[in-house]
């Protein structure tokens, strides 16, 4: 399972994912968070992950539309394909 972040930039589920231009030739960079599995968005839904917060004060899983907006800085979304 691929996991995007959609804006650059416990025991828990590894969750791999990629970071656009965070290489000197503009490829794709992986990283890895821990995100609790139960915490993990549904296919299709994003979510708002900012590191160093508790899982249980990270924002909701939500619609995908418009959520870099709604982003702080420095944080992560996180992307559950449908597939």
């Amino acid at each position: 399972m691929k996991w995007y972040i959609a804006v650059p930039l416990s025991v828990g589920l590894v969750v791999t994912a990629a970071c656009a231009g965070g290489s000197k030739d503009g490829g794709v960079t992986p990283i890895e968070l821990s995100v609790p599995k139960d915490q993990i968005p549904s296919p299709g839904l994003c979510r708002v992950w900012v590191s160093g917060e508790a899982p249980a004060r990270q924002p909701l899983a939500r619609s995908c539309d418009g959520i870099e907006w709604t982003a702080p800085l420095g944080a992560r979304i996180l992307y559950r394909p449908d597939d």
